[in-house]
């Protein structure tokens, strides 16, 4: 049985492959090349002398791969061709700003049209290789399938979106603030419930949320069962408007953390016209 090679011959080993890839002359090993198609992102070597490629790793074939001439082949030309009309530009430019004197590579985002129709977002880094007078040479890079990032992104983008709507209509008062009570975030319902004109009025004049309660003490019980619960639910308090009038709310609120504080968000419905209905009742 084959001794396994030591921590040390290993470390040598990866070096070896690293300086290997440093080489824009010459073959590279069919060693690199192994190690090289392994890997989840694409790996090519751009000889900028004879203008071909001098490694392409399988991944990196699959994701530019295209039918020319009857045969499959993957040249800076038909790579680009492929490439959304719309970034073509972006791509050029930032491959002629790599290469300019003072600089050692670039990186560029791009959408790909592959030939079933379908579109694929790409991540592409590299460093350029300079001859002993800085002159580029060659360029080596990795590129990467970022598809399901930019999706992630943007579904997450249209929910968030959906979410601010959905706040800023609210016919209840949304609401988020700091442990000490500062305003962090308010709706526009928030706003009018006490007297503001926006939102932005009601953070910037309104120093704690303590100062609306009629009752300071009723502040303190809240946060103290919010501190011991986690929430607290359809509970009612007096607060106080803007102009001074007193008008009464049922409040949902719980706790969060973000960025290692706490904070409380809920929301607030204006109950003044039941609760003087009720005690007319009594």
């Amino acid at each position: 049985m084959a001794q396994k090679p030591s921590y040390e011959e290993l470390e040598q080993r990866i070096s070896d492959l690293e300086s290997e890839l440093l080489k824009y002359k010459g073959g590279i090993s069919e060693d690199f090349k192994s190690v090289a198609d392994q890997m989840l992102v694409g790996v090519y070597q751009y000889d900028l002398l004879s203008r071909k490629f001098t490694l392409l790793n399988k991944r990196c074939y699959e994701f530019f791969r295209f039918e020319e001439g009857g045969k499959e082949v993957v040249t800076t030309k038909s790579v680009l061709l492929h490439i959304h009309p719309k970034y073509r530009d972006k791509v050029r430019n930032a491959s002629a700003e790599s290469l300019a004197p003072g600089s050692d590579g670039g990186e560029v985002e791009y959408c790909l049209l592959r030939e079933d129709g379908s579109e694929r977002w790409m991540q592409d880094i590299w460093i350029v290789v300079r001859d002993n007078s800085g002159r580029p040479v060659a360029i080596q890079g990795m590129v990467r399938d970022d598809t399901e990032r930019k999706q992630a992104e943007e579904a997450l983008r249209e929910s968030e979106e959906k979410y601010r709507r959905l706040v800023e209509n609210a016919l209840v008062g949304v609401y988020q603030v700091e442990k000490a009570g500062k305003f962090i975030m308010a709706n526009k319902k928030m706003a009018e419930m006490f007297g503001y004109d926006s939102p932005e009025s009601l953070i910037s004049s309104v120093d704690s949320i303590a100062n609306l309660y009629v009752r300071p003490e009723a502040r303190t019980a809240i946060m103290q069962e919010i501190d011991a619960k986690g929430s607290v639910y359809g509970k009612t308090v007096e607060l106080r408007k803007k102009d001074g009038e007193k008008f009464w709310i049922k409040y949902h609120t719980r706790a969060l953390m973000e960025e290692e504080k706490t904070i409380y968000e809920g929301l607030m419905e204006d109950i003044t016209e039941s609760k003087r209905a009720e005690e007319e009742r009594k």
